[in-house]
């Protein structure tokens, strides 16, 4: 049973997302040498800045964050891995793809593109989306878990406050 469980959690993925291509380039090898890796199979991930949608294309801007054995980005890890573009040929819904979500892109390094983050140029490397997969937001702390008051307040299914209690 349990290991049923657990492969239905592996299988939340794509393979081209659970797996990465050999070499496994980071964001700042492609940022130094981005003519050596051109071309190069890559999988990254990271958390959505920004989603620019143009007349035939979508850049989603992403701040580079490292993959767990899943290809899931892990958040808690310390660090700058800097930022990278995702070149999509077709529309991609802004309030599905929101600023702050998680999402891992499996493709290949087209080139890099220079933009301005304030007054510095920064060097972005822009990947050809093959296989996108958007993480699932964090479940919320379980909102029906009872709030137990100090007595003579507490939570009682019996217990009836008069007019005059706080919490009537």
């Amino acid at each position: 049973m349990i290991t049923l469980l657990l492969g239905a959690c592996a299988a939340r993925a794509p393979e081209a997302i659970r797996s990465a291509p050999p070499g496994d380039l980071s964001v700042k090898e492609a940022q130094a040498e981005p003519e050596r890796f051109l071309g190069t199979p890559l999988r990254w991930g990271g958390r959505i800045i920004r989603l620019h949608n143009r007349a035939d294309e979508t850049l989603i801007e992403l701040l580079a964050l490292p993959l767990d054995k899943s290809g899931q980005p892990v958040e808690a890890a310390a660090g700058w891995y800097g930022r990278f573009l995702i070149r999509i040929e077709r529309f991609i819904d802004p309030l599905v793809y929101e600023e702050g979500r998680l999402l891992t892109v499996a493709g290949k390094l087209a080139g890099i593109e220079a933009r301005h983050i304030g007054e510095f140029e920064y060097r972005y490397p822009v990947v050809e989306a093959g296989t996108l997969h958007l993480w699932p937001r964090p479940e919320p702390a379980t909102p029906w878990a009872p709030v137990y008051e100090p007595w003579p307040w507490y939570h009682d299914p019996w217990f009836h406050p008069h007019p005059w209690h706080p919490y009537h």
